[in-house]
């Protein structure tokens, strides 16, 4: 399981999907869904979402990336539903972030 997370979070701009990871990992569909659960809490694709969120909330801080930039360097293909849970997830649009990378850090840090 530590090698499908470690492929996860170096591949966050990649096809993530559950048969991908499945023929990655050698564990069945099933079984993979389960020893996420029982790891964190939440399924694979879940756990990868907020990964990408994550990824872009550092990358909003580390770089001059636009939305844009922002939404195909983390594994998004919609800029609209990048910004919609992003918004969900961090509370702010990305866009507010880019233009004032200090409300990032506001917001993980509360």
């Amino acid at each position: 399981m530590l090698a499908t997370v470690n492929f996860i979070s170096n591949n966050l701009s990649e096809n993530l999907s559950v048969s991908r990871l499945q023929k990655i990992s050698g564990l069945a569909p099933d079984k993979l869904q389960k020893g996420f659960k029982y790891l964190f809490n939440k399924s694979v694709n879940v756990y990868i979402t907020e990964k990408r969120l994550d990824k872009a909330a550092q990358l909003i801080y580390e770089t001059d990336f636009n939305v844009s930039e922002l939404v195909y360097s983390v594994g998004f293909s919609s800029r609209s539903y990048f910004s919609k849970i992003f918004k969900r997830y961090f509370g702010v649009l990305p866009s507010q972030c880019v233009t004032n990378p200090q409300l990032i850090n506001k917001v993980i840090a509360s």
